[in-house]
């Protein structure tokens, strides 16, 4: 076994040695300090993709080799890593027919979440989702209120007002030319609507977040922009943190839906190194799975495949919660399922159209953890404010353990499809706040009580189960006088107000709470 592993890795270091490329990305085990120019003193354009992880993008006008690019480094700078830059496939299945209606949000039951927030307006709250796409059509009527803007950057001024680095990134960067003009592009249109079209505004398609910031990062085609967006998103990210919240962005989540297929970590290092770094600062990073029935740990896949605790791999499912044929899969390292077929979102030319694959898939899962951040838990607000990479540890973990097991899914982490509305129950176990005991219903104060202080009044109550309840009112015989359905929320107060009940007559009456496993009751005199 040790010959086979020896021979693997010769071929491997033989194959990079033999390559030539005009475009390498180069990481350090400190800042570049010298000029570099090869033997034929063609300089190369050197690029910053990390200044924190001393990553580079070495460019040149002709094709050079890995021992010629290698000569040209001096020794002091201790190399890391070099790697051929290679172009990224965005990982989306185009299809041209439109459904009428947006199937995915029953599957990961979002609307159960909805009851509790709907995004940053709810308890207004800053949270930022960092999109890594090709571009996007930023005056889409449904998702041009939802997306990131910094108020420390003027637009326009070609100058770097809030001092990061940047020049009029006034709405996020297109990482491919440094500006902040984004190309219009399909495929991030198709995106940035899963994440947040507008909700509840009357018109077009409602995404997972009604309410959000999408921070964009355009111009993301090969590995080195996808470096350079990464770090883009962890400096905005130190930046907030450092100023208490005056400066940068609070991301809490970054998503690119697109990869390598046949690619390993060892193939792109500095890659998979960006998703530790942007956990330190308590970015989780959500991507796109192959669209192909491949095992991934078998033949290869990227960012699949990097083993950062802090990234999500998510493949594909359908609407009959199978896995899609064309979606990758791997036991230990594709983490969770999405619905990703024929999912209805925005599209460019203020239109609406569908987009399938892993790239639909991908973002329901980010704009699923944004939206989770958004509760109304103390426990949650104060650990994303004061220990954010655990904080978002523990988002992970409630994001896989709420999965809903699907036997198609087996070879998953999570085994199963994304469901929201179980991960804010395994979130609201962290929350002091949360009461959640059997179902019970307690006396009301003052008892007997007349009509008039009883429709000033609430009904009290405690639950385990936050599926739909109904309350009910009986006379002394067993007659129906009164039904109400509702839903208890998890955070708020378990109160239920009686001010829509009817005049009552003089009488004993039972009040009761039921859900799906049973019933609890209270007996009331109410007074004329």
């Amino acid at each position: 076994m040790k010959l086979y592993v020896t021979i693997f890795l010769y071929l491997l270091c033989t194959s990079i040695s033999l390559s030539q490329s005009n475009d390498w990305i180069v990481s350090l085990n400190e800042k570049i300090h010298a000029d570099h120019s090869n033997k034929n003193g063609e300089a190369p354009q050197i690029k910053v993709l990390s200044e924190a992880m001393h990553i580079y993008q070495f460019k040149y006008e002709s094709k050079i080799s890995f021992e010629k690019l290698k000569s040209d480094i001096p020794k002091t700078n201790n190399i890391r890593h070099i790697s051929e830059n290679a172009e990224v496939e965005l990982r989306m299945t185009p299809n041209d027919s439109l459904y009428s209606q947006q199937y995915h949000l029953d599957l990961i039951k979002a609307q159960r979440v909805w009851a509790e927030t709907i995004g940053n307006i709810t308890y207004g709250t800053d949270y930022v989702i960092a999109l890594l796409d090709d571009g996007y059509e930023i005056t889409h009527e449904d998702i041009n209120e939802n997306l990131w803007s910094n108020a420390s950057e003027t637009p326009l001024d070609l100058r770097d007002n809030d001092n990061n680095g940047f020049i009029d990134d006034h709405m996020g960067i297109n990482v491919e030319d440094l500006s902040g003009n984004h190309a219009v592009d399909t495929h991030g249109t198709l995106v940035a609507g899963i994440i947040g079209g507008r909700g509840n505004n009357e018109i077009g398609v409602t995404g997972v977040l009604w309410d959000t910031d999408i921070l964009l990062i355009s111009g993301v085609s090969n590995v080195a922009e996808i470096i350079a967006g990464l770090d883009y998103a962890y400096n905005l990210k130190k930046q907030y943190i450092d100023s208490d919240g005056t400066l940068g962005a609070n991301i809490i989540v970054s998503n690119f839906s697109g990869g390598l297929t046949s690619s390993f970590p060892e193939d792109f290092p500095d890659w998979c190194a960006m998703y530790d770094l942007l956990g330190s600062v308590g970015i989780l990073s959500i991507g796109a799975v192959t669209n192909n029935d491949l095992d991934v740990e078998t033949v290869g896949d990227l960012p699949t495949l990097c083993t950062s605790e802090y990234l999500i791999a998510v493949t594909n499912s359908n609407e009959n919660d199978e896995k899609v044929l064309d979606a990758g899969y791997g036991i230990t390292s594709v983490d969770i399922a999405a619905p990703g077929e024929d999912i209805i979102t925005t599209a460019n030319g203020n239109r609406y159209g569908t987009i399938s694959g892993t790239s639909a898939s991908c973002p329901q899962v980010a704009a699923g953890i944004a939206l989770l951040y958004s509760i109304d838990c103390n426990v949650v607000q104060d650990m994303a404010r004061d220990n954010p990479s655990t904080m978002a540890l523990a988002m992970k973990s409630a994001i896989l353990s709420g999965a809903d097991n699907i036997p198609s899914l087996s070879e998953t982490v999570s085994k199963g499809r994304l469901n929201l509305y179980n991960s804010l129950l395994e979130l609201a176990t962290l929350c002091n706040d949360v009461s959640i005991s059997e179902l019970q219903v307690f006396d009301l104060v003052p008892n007997p009580i007349s009509n008039a202080e009883l429709q000033s009044n609430v009904l009290r109550y405690a639950t385990d189960s936050f599926e739909p309840h109904t309350f009910i009112i009986t006379d002394a015989v067993g007659k129906l006088i009164y039904a109400e359905e509702f839903s208890p929320s998890l955070f708020s107060d378990k109160s239920l107000s009686l001010s829509n009940i009817p005049d009552l007559k003089w009488g004993i009456y039972s009040f009761s709470i039921k859900n799906e496993n049973t019933i609890a009751s209270k007996a009331v005199m109410v007074l004329r």
